[in-house]
């Protein structure tokens, strides 16, 4: 069991009140907005760094389970916090003092947030391609029905090597999640790595007319000579 005080999503109150009962009482529940005053509710709906930085020290939170977004790469690369569970609606990080026990369950290779940018690093350190490999397997077997976990091990499985597998997760990835942006990301790398300029144009411009900003697929889209 994790041990701190949890941190949760508005969204999510009832339902891990719910489900987990008084081992781990809420942070907020969305169902009794006039409890809170209006500086916390500031803090709580718009979790930018500054923040949560402020919840954290405020309430001594030591249990982070809330909605898959921005926050997932923040809390990863926040030292004394480690990322042991994720899928495409929630994550759970934890503070390392208070969980050493749970020190093995910690994903240190396999960022979630960040793949794209890890899987040069992953290629250049056999060793950490891989512990990349071995956690993407840890991570399916957590969520097998999830998109971003397959989105993991077809890089990982790029990086060791693996293209056969890294193709099939990358469709698995997509198949799971059609509306997502990182599947369509994955199977774009698949695209560029077997030079399929119609697959990565096809994928590059899906990818950014939701995310424009998107340097990954930018990048690729203009090395391949695909439309604007």
């Amino acid at each position: 069991q994790p041990r701190g005080r949890l941190l949760n999503d508005f969204s999510d109150g009832g339902y891990l009140m719910f489900t987990l009962g008084p081992r781990h009482p809420v942070f907020s529940d969305g169902r009794s907005w006039a409890l809170y005053d209006p500086a916390f509710l500031r803090d709580a709906l718009q979790p930018d760094p500054a923040r949560l930085d402020r919840l954290i020290a405020r309430f001594d939170l030591g249990l982070a389970v809330v909605n898959t977004d921005a926050r997932l790469g923040w809390f990863q690369s926040r030292p004394g916090w480690s990322l042991v569970y994720f899928d495409d609606r929630a994550f759970v990080a934890l503070r390392d003092d208070l969980n050493p026990h749970l020190a093995p369950y910690a994903y240190r290779a396999l960022r979630p947030a960040s793949w794209s940018d890890d899987l040069p690093r992953w290629r250049a350190d056999p060793a950490l391609a891989a512990a990349a490999w071995a956690e993407s397997a840890r991570a399916i077997a957590d969520a097998p029905r999830d998109s971003l976990p397959w989105v993991l091990r077809a890089a990982a499985a790029a990086a060791v090597g693996r293209a056969a597998e890294a193709d099939d997760a990358a469709l698995r990835a997509l198949a799971l999640r059609p509306d997502g942006v990182p599947a369509h990301r994955a199977v774009l790398l698949r695209c560029a790595e077997h030079r399929d300029r119609p697959c990565v144009c096809r994928h590059a411009a899906w990818v950014l007319a939701r995310a424009p900003n998107n340097l990954f697929t930018r990048t690729l889209s203009q090395r391949f000579g695909c439309p604007p």
